[in-house]
């Protein structure tokens, strides 16, 4: 099976997050970049907090990449009030996740993934979501147990 990752990290938590990944399944990498960058801790969350409030949904630099040939399509974001940066989001809609085994996993520092996946749920409806991941910094989460999953279930191992 020929993997994907298609992720977003503004600290570095998500990318390294991507780096142990690959050393455990095979995977291409692409790095999402919103079209404005959102600088510092406290400047980021003074932006989403605008954006969430006045619905609006920021674009992506990255190009939508063509994913003909993966199986599958690693998606992995921080989360940002509670759900996958909006950014992101957006870059998403304009793949082509059709069919494709989605793999979510997200890095915080206490919330969890749920909210996220109904909104991938929404953002790619004919897609497989498998797996799902929360690496949450306060609850030591078992990163290695996730990984080791992933290996036996994709094929890696």
């Amino acid at each position: 099976m020929k993997a994907i990752i298609l992720y977003c990290s503004r600290t570095g938590n998500t990318e390294n997050l991507v780096h142990r990944i690959c050393r455990t399944i095979p995977a291409d990498t692409l790095k999402v970049e919103p079209r404005e960058p959102y600088g510092s801790y406290i400047s980021s969350v003074l932006r989403v907090r605008k954006e969430r409030k006045n619905n609006i949904i920021p674009e992506a630099l990255t190009p939508a990449p063509d994913l003909a040939g993966y199986d599958l399509v690693f998606v992995g974001f921080p989360i940002w009030f509670n759900d996958i940066p909006a950014f992101f989001g957006s870059f998403l809609l304009r793949c082509n996740l059709r069919k494709k085994t989605v793999i979510p996993f997200s890095t915080s520092t206490n919330s969890t993934i749920l909210n996220s996946l109904t909104t991938l749920k929404r953002i790619c409806p004919d897609s497989i979501l498998k797996y799902p991941f929360a690496h949450i910094t306060l609850k030591r989460s078992d990163t290695s147990g996730w990984l080791s999953l992933l290996k036996t279930s994709c094929g890696a191992g």
